[in-house]
């Protein structure tokens, strides 16, 4: 039976699986449980195989006709429409992963930073150019996980520059949050890097190791242990090293 609109618009539903052939191979394929597929029987090389042209009725059957047509082409060029197919979504597929990949998620978030000064903006992007997209930019962002993210952290670290590790740690973990907001990934693996980097020394605890140093030249045993007391509740206190004491020593340094 040759389908019409019509026809396979009322094409009901049977115990077995059944066709309506239009001709030139293709035929209205209807399940026992109602769907209904346009196909395309054809030989390539030898072999018999199947075209899917679409569901019905989003594809009308003057659409698949036309689809069917273009496949005949196809073949007479000695091209295979379920090669071409897969080629195709193959090729839109990449071009989709591509706007997945950590250095274009970053680009997005970076043109956010509408604020930054240019300097600054700058600053920041050639970091992540010379330090993090050669080793992550090429990666979609689904499939970083924290071992990834530390890689050039660690190299940067390893290089000695540990504020610039710690800013690339933070700019990491920012754009990696930004592709959570875009609903690119559920979880930011780069929140689990927290503690990954040694922090650099600040200028105040500099300046108390400096000044305890050549004051211990001139005390006591006893009074030596008290000031590496000291000096290490100093360190390892925030609230302290920006206390009096901090401002002090800076004063100190500056010979106020």
């Amino acid at each position: 039976m040759s389908p019409t609109d019509i026809k396979a618009k009322n094409a009901k539903p049977l115990e077995k699986e059944y066709r309506l052939t239009d001709g030139f191979g293709m035929f209205l394929r209807v399940t026992p449980k109602g769907s209904k597929y346009w196909q395309m029987a054809y030989r390539f090389e030898g072999k018999q195989k199947l075209f899917s042209i679409g569901v019905y009725p989003a594809v009308s059957l003057s659409d698949a006709r036309q689809r069917r047509d273009e496949a005949r082409r196809l073949l007479a060029q000695g091209i295979d429409p379920n090669a071409k197919k897969q080629a195709e979504v193959k090729e839109l597929k990449a071009k989709r992963d591509k706007t997945r990949t950590f250095a274009m998620v970053a680009k997005a978030w970076f043109a956010t930073k509408t604020k930054w000064s240019k300097d600054y903006g700058d600053s920041v992007w050639k970091r992540l150019e010379t330090y993090v997209f050669p080793a992550t930019g090429d990666k979609d962002v689904a499939e970083l996980d924290t071992g990834d993210l530390l890689v050039p952290v660690k190299r940067v670290e390893a290089l000695g520059y540990l504020e610039v590790a710690m800013r690339i740690q933070q700019y990491i973990t920012a754009i990696l949050r930004h592709a959570v907001q875009q609903k690119l990934i559920r979880h930011n693996p780069a929140y689990d890097m927290e503690g990954a980097v040694q922090k650099p020394q600040t200028h105040i605890q500099l300046c108390i190791i400096h000044m305890v140093r050549n004051s211990l030249k001139y005390v006591s045993w006893k009074d030596y242990k008290a000031v590496t007391s000291g000096l290490k509740a100093s360190l390892s206190d925030p609230g302290r090293r920006g206390g009096a004491d901090g401002a002090g020593c800076v004063r100190g340094r500056m010979g106020r």
